[in-house]
């Protein structure tokens, strides 16, 4: 992780694998997340924005997004 401070002692952190990044995270005023999961080809599968997962489909190319699906749990 690599957590930058504001004044308001609100902070946002980066995660990376190598250079994929990975998730970033804030706290303080604002808090939240957004998490990303990749295939082997390095391609966006999965968002997760807080608890709300969104799925990515690609074409047979795998070039562009098919579809990308909204799952919502709770």
């Amino acid at each position: 992780m690599i957590p930058i401070t504001a004044p308001d002692l609100g902070t946002l952190s980066y995660s990376y694998d190598g250079s994929l990044p990975l998730s970033e995270t804030w706290a303080g005023g604002v808090s939240g997340s957004v998490s990303v999961a990749y295939d082997n080809n390095f391609r966006v599968t999965s968002r997760t924005v807080g608890a709300t997962p969104i799925a990515y489909t690609y074409w047979k190319k795998g070039r562009y997004p098919l579809m990308i699906k909204r799952s919502e749990f709770g």
